[in-house]
């Protein structure tokens, strides 16, 4: 029997991504948000709302790999990635996000407000490290950040960004003994951030987030 030869090359895909407000020459913000496993971006910029006004905008980047949710019809959903071809899809994951925030228009004049959201967390931590846009703030919502991007460039850079974990104490996904794991795991390897606990379970709160980015 012969041996099956993996094989893989890269192509042109298209892919969406959602916003909220238009960019202007009165633009100063754009916050750029990454969902959760199962969700799309469409209906995750809901939670974003509030953030818009003259000078902000909004930007959902949609992770790649869309399926059914249950069986083999009804509700679409997305994620970013799963443990097969994993390095692929990480590396994938950067080149979108870049991207989608040259396409939208993005410069160097805007400041950059970088929010990821369980499944999106690690997707955006990643992004972070590489990529040449300088963001201002991070806020890593109901997830930890990953350890691959806990080496010595990645920390300083994290270090300059804000950086926010911001979990509920009802989360259903992040047992007290599971944050405490991380944060003491962060703060063994110099990474400076700020914990935001909230009364709440396993989402976005619209009011608490307008208050950590105002």
């Amino acid at each position: 029997m012969r041996e099956v030869e993996k094989k893989q090359f890269s192509f042109d895909k298209t892919v969406r991504y959602y916003q909220l407000g238009q960019i202007t020459e009165k633009t100063k913000t754009v916050y750029f948000a990454t969902h959760g496993y199962g969700m799309l971006a469409e209906f995750f910029s809901r939670k974003f709302l509030k953030l818009v006004d003259d000078q902000s905008v909004v930007i959902l980047p949609e992770g790649m790999h869309r399926f059914y949710w249950q069986g083999t019809g009804g509700r679409v959903v997305a994620s970013w990635m799963t443990k097969d071809d994993r390095e692929v899809d990480i590396a994938d994951n950067k080149r979108l996000l870049n991207s989608v925030l040259t396409d939208a228009g993005v410069n160097k004049n805007h400041s950059i407000v970088a929010i990821g959201f369980s499944q999106g967390v690690p997707t955006l931590c990643r992004w972070l490290v590489e990529t040449p846009f300088k963001v201002e703030k991070l806020i890593c919502w109901a997830s930890d950040i990953p350890q691959d991007v806990l080496h010595n460039e990645g920390i300083d850079i994290l270090n300059k960004c804000n950086t926010q974990l911001v979990v509920g104490d009802e989360d259903e996904f992040i047992a007290e003994e599971r944050l405490k794991e991380f944060t003491t795991k962060l703060k063994s390897v110099g990474v400076d951030f700020d914990l935001v606990n909230y009364n709440g379970s396993h989402k976005i709160e619209p009011d608490l987030l307008l208050k950590l980015v105002k």
